[in-house]
């Protein structure tokens, strides 16, 4: 809970590349330029420039991908790969640059590094050359650090509908219309988002399945009650774990001292000398004490790749800040364990001490 809370700007960015998020299912021209025409107007209305507009339309599929082969039937978890697919036209729109694409070649950009250096592409039983290209896709969202993402431009429609066909699913295009507003203030993102929410859009030949607006600035709120939330349970229960670990252990050694004491009496009866006792009484209690923390730290080990995995789903993808994160819960509680060790071992020691001497 600790990285989580530490690192939520960076989620929060991860989730949102851009200030403001407009998506758009299914639409038509009219709808498109609806939402275009829309924000440009209230932006301009409230004196906000826009920045970084990426302005795109396409269909997003999630595959399991084997070597150089897509499968958009046979999806699991430990190789799903999601991608977006956009026609040549749409591309050759927002990219500027021109390609020519045979039906049997796409483009295939990969952010992340992740697909083998292979000229060719498969896709279920279909097989298509890759066409190099150098131009850099926008930033992607935090799906991009949980699945492997790609991007992909084939010649048109037709190339879509027979990539999209053996999945038998209804998939609809995505309109995205998505820009960060100039300085970045919270307060503007949030105007200029509840300002959209008042635009009606319908009209004469507008249509479209669905029609999302997602914003960072309303986000934020949101983010902050969760993983503060979960950072204030996670401390609580902590120091409530810790204090009941304590005083368990520490009145568990104190009551076993009052017994133990007879017996260090007699050991020293029978010759056992005063750093024999004292030494025997610390090995003991460091047995006691540190056979659990070393077992607890052994547990965290074996856990630490399912913790990890979680955190992944919640967006959280630093390795480092996971990992030294837990080191330091490990470091604090180890701190914590070793003054409640100190005192305990005083009061067992005075306690078998005074009886024995």
């Amino acid at each position: 809970t600790f990285s989580l809370y530490t690192s939520m700007d960076g989620l929060l960015r991860a989730r949102y590349p851009r200030n403001v998020l407009v998506s758009v299912y299914d639409a038509n021209q009219e709808a498109k330029d609806m939402v275009r025409s829309a924000v440009n107007q209230k932006s301009q209305e409230l004196g906000l420039a826009l920045e970084n507009v990426v302005d795109q339309e396409g269909w997003n599929i999630t595959t399991a991908r084997v070597g150089n082969t897509l499968h958009t039937q046979e999806v699991s978890l430990e190789t799903c790969a999601v991608v977006n697919i956009f026609t040549q036209s749409e591309f050759e729109r927002f990219s500027g640059q021109q390609v020519d694409l045979a039906e049997n070649q796409v483009l295939l950009f990969d952010p992340a590094n992740t697909f083998p250096e292979e000229d060719t592409l498969h896709i279920d039983d279909k097989t298509y050359e890759i066409v190099p290209s150098d131009y850099v896709m926008p930033e992607a969202s935090t799906l991009a650090q949980i699945y492997e993402m790609y991007y992909l431009v084939v010649r048109d429609e037709t190339v879509v509908e027979n990539i999209l066909a053996p999945s038998g699913s209804d998939t609809f295009p995505i309109y995205s219309y998505d820009f960060d507003v100039a300085g970045g203030d919270p307060e503007d993102i949030a105007a200029l988002r509840e300002a959209l929410g008042t635009v009606d859009f319908s009209g004469p030949g507008v249509e479209y399945a669905a029609l999302l607006f997602e914003d960072s600035a309303t986000s934020r709120q949101s983010f902050m009650e969760l993983y503060g939330g979960l950072f204030f349970l996670g401390l609580f229960l902590g120091v409530l774990f810790l204090l009941g670990t304590a005083l368990i252990i520490y009145y568990k050694q104190v009551s076993e001292g009052y017994e133990d004491a007879k017996r260090f009496t007699i050991m020293q009866q029978v010759g056992m000398s005063h750093r024999e006792v004292k030494r025997s009484i610390h090995s003991q209690i460091l047995l006691v004490f540190f056979l659990p923390l070393l077992t607890a730290v052994l547990h965290l080990a074996f856990a630490f790749p399912m913790l990890q995995k979680i955190l992944l789903v919640m967006g959280l993808a630093d390795f480092w800040l996971i990992f030294l994160s837990t080191l330091g819960c490990v470091g604090v509680f180890a701190l914590c364990y070793l003054a409640i060790y100190a005192l305990t071992a005083r009061t067992y020691y005075h306690l078998v001490e005074s009886a024995a001497g």
